[in-house]
């Protein structure tokens, strides 16, 4: 701010990212400084986040020189050199290509991130590319690597070929049509052809698109997208699928191609190929094309698809399309029934949606979609149940209230840590203020306090801490303080998990930190009166903690109010 005209005055402009004009000395020497301290070592971590605060003052001198610091420093922290490649990202044709393709050449974590910059450069990168372009070629036909590096090289090769590199860029294109895609050695046999091969042809069908529109030796022997679309190979259907429904496609190719996706997500034998184009029609123009055949099609897919991926797809298609779907006769009733889907996965999508289309749900569901599920034998139906209330915000209350006796015993199920979660968030929002509670049922949800059993023990504890603020004061007993209190005293502790290790499945050790709860339970016991409780060692945890919450700062310094009054009281 000091080396602005007049001496000041520039933080509000950087913030709105309005230009600021340094004066050329002063900029000189700032960015002379930060290339200085982000060599070498640890000190690019300076450099990178100047290279990002900067970004906004596009008149700054050379400021591609102070992200290029960060790129180019392969010593730094790999998170310093992504902040870095943001920064320069946004600079537009400011960027410096050329640090730019050397990052994606040698980087091992922030490839895809590059080439994606790269593409958005254009003409500036095309220059700084023309003398890497068979490095990229190499890269873009490598088997049994990382499938978004490969793509990345694809996407750049299709983007950037010109002149005798065309033939040989369509060639490697189409070798990846005919590809075995046996994948990474090191990958799961059931994953290797789903999870590498799509990812690819995605990236060879937008490589086909941009090669077509240069003028060279063999463009005209590129198969176009609707060529691919018909392909004899499920796999590159799939892979073209992707490409229609990503970000690297516009929308005026999907809509061109819209009756070739609704047959694909209808009648392809191969539920990827279905999964993709039902993914693939939401980026349509619903406004040029037949929209209630598009909305009817997701909803048959949702109905009939025998694949829980398609049926996830499909609820998400719909759930994207607000009005349009919320006008589709029988599309919300549709959603809204597959809350007993047999899927948990599905479950879940259909609670996303039911958030979008809230103002659409009749009481009707409730009582034949919803309340059922609150006895269903089947815990994850029951727990889907209480997510469908809480989806539903202040009008499912007085249902919830109405079936007080369904939901409370479900606090005592210990062996299902999602459910007794949405149980008590169910308590806590619908039930604590109303005439179902008692002492009995506090102390149920008191005992959660001491819930460590299963992966989610710490968001039990976190989520009965939150609960028991909510019932108040007049509902605690001294024992129910203590059990408080001693819940801060939880450290850190081990889960585990299963890794694919190349050949078999290896346990893993995953560790979690219980901050959380000691940070909630300093905000309970301040909105119960009792934040004298609380240590002063929480307190000062909780303000210095990055995780912490505006509520919960306020919290801890109350503590620490408290205790200050009680020392001065007893001087």
């Amino acid at each position: 701010a000091g080396a602005g005209k007049g001496g000041g005055g520039t933080k509000d402009a950087a913030v709105a990212g309005e230009p600021v004009h340094f004066q050329s000395g002063a900029a000189q020497e700032l960015a002379q400084a930060l290339v200085a301290s982000g060599l070498p070592g640890v000190g690019a971590q300076t450099a990178a986040s100047a290279a990002c605060a900067c970004r906004a003052w596009r008149s700054i001198f050379t400021p591609a020189v102070v992200c290029a610091a960060g790129l180019k420093d392969g010593s730094a922290w790999p998170f310093v050199r992504g902040r870095a490649l943001s920064a320069m990202s946004k600079l537009g044709q400011k960027a410096d290509a050329g640090a730019m393709v050397e990052f994606f050449l040698c980087d091992n974590y922030y490839r895809r991130e590059a080439a994606d910059a790269l593409l958005k450069l254009e003409d500036l990168a095309l220059n700084a590319m023309s003398g890497h372009m068979q490095k990229i070629a190499e890269m873009a036909i490598l088997r049994n690597e990382d499938a978004n590096f490969t793509a990345s090289a694809c996407r750049l090769l299709g983007a950037f070929a010109r002149g005798e590199r065309i033939p040989n860029a369509i060639a490697a294109m189409k070798g990846w049509l005919s590809d075995e895609f046996k994948g990474k050695d090191d990958m799961h046999p059931s994953m290797r052809e789903y999870s590498y091969a799509p990812c690819i042809l995605s990236a060879v069908a937008f490589a086909f698109d941009k090669l077509r529109g240069q003028a060279g030796s063999g463009v005209q022997q590129i198969p176009t997208t609707a060529d691919l679309l018909g392909h004899n190979r499920a796999i590159v259907r799939s892979g073209v699928c992707e490409y229609l429904g990503s970000e690297y496609c516009v929308s005026a190719i999907v809509t061109r191609h819209c009756d070739s996706l609704l047959s694909l997500a209808v009648d392809d034998a191969d539920s990827n190929v279905r999964r993709n184009a039902c993914k693939a029609l939401t980026s349509c123009d619903l406004d040029a094309v037949a929209a209630h055949e598009v909305i009817a099609t997701w909803v048959s897919r949702l109905d009939d698809d025998e694949d829980q991926d398609v049926r996830c797809e499909a609820c998400e298609a719909l759930s994207r399309c607000g009005q349009r779907v919320a006008n589709h006769a029988g599309a919300v009733d549709s959603i809204v029934a597959h809350l007993a889907d047999v899927d948990n996965d599905v479950r879940d999508y259909v609670l996303e949606a039911m958030g979008t289309f809230a103002a659409y749900i009749r009481d009707a569901h409730y009582h034949d979609s919803i309340l059922p599920l609150l006895t269903d034998d089947d815990p994850s139906e029951r727990e889907t149940a209480c997510k469908a209330l809480l989806m539903l915000g202040e009008r499912s209350k007085p249902y919830a209230v109405a079936h007080a006796e369904d939901i409370w015993p479900q606090l005592e199920e210990w062996d299902d840590d999602f459910l007794i979660i949405s149980v008590c968030e169910v308590v806590e929002k619908m039930l604590s203020d109303s005439d179902s509670v008692t002492p009995a049922r506090v102390r149920a949800v008191a005992d959660l306090l001491s819930y460590d059993d299963g992966y989610l023990g710490w968001d039990v504890r976190f989520q009965a801490l939150c609960t028991l603020q909510a019932f108040g004061k007049h509902h605690m007993s001294q024992d129910i303080v203590d059990a408080i209190v001693a819940c801060m005293e939880h450290g850190a502790q081990s889960s585990f998990t299963n890794v694919w290790n190349g050949t078999e499945w290896k346990r893993s050790s995953i560790l979690h930190d219980y901050s959380g709860v000691r940070r909630q339970a300093c905000v309970t016991l301040s909105s119960l009166g009792e934040g004298w409780r609380v240590p002063a060692s929480v307190a000062n945890e909780v303000l210095s903690s990055v995780r912490s919450n505006e509520s919960e700062r306020a919290a801890a310094q109350q503590v620490l109010r408290a205790h200050e009054e009680a020392q001065t009281e007893a001087r």
